[in-house]
């Protein structure tokens, strides 16, 4: 294949004609990788924001500690 793209292209409207040609079968493969990532991304931020939740839960609940603490003294 890279000695067919070679000489082609030194024909640059066939070199060019096949270059769109290949992005357009390549597009998918790329589009479905992006897909995935943007799976992925989707569910780190998914996870980050259960993890902020519970830390926002313990920090009432560490208040609400301190606050009895301090009414007790």
């Amino acid at each position: 294949m890279r000695k067919v793209k070679k000489i082609i292209a030194h024909i640059p409207i066939i070199g060019y004609l096949l270059r769109i040609a290949l992005g357009i079968l390549l597009l998918p493969r790329h589009l479905v990788s992006l897909r995935h990532a943007v799976d992925r991304n989707e569910k780190a931020i998914k996870s980050l924001q259960d993890g902020l939740l519970r830390a926002n839960r313990q920090i009432i609940e560490l208040e609400e500690q301190l606050e009895e603490l301090k009414k007790q003294r």
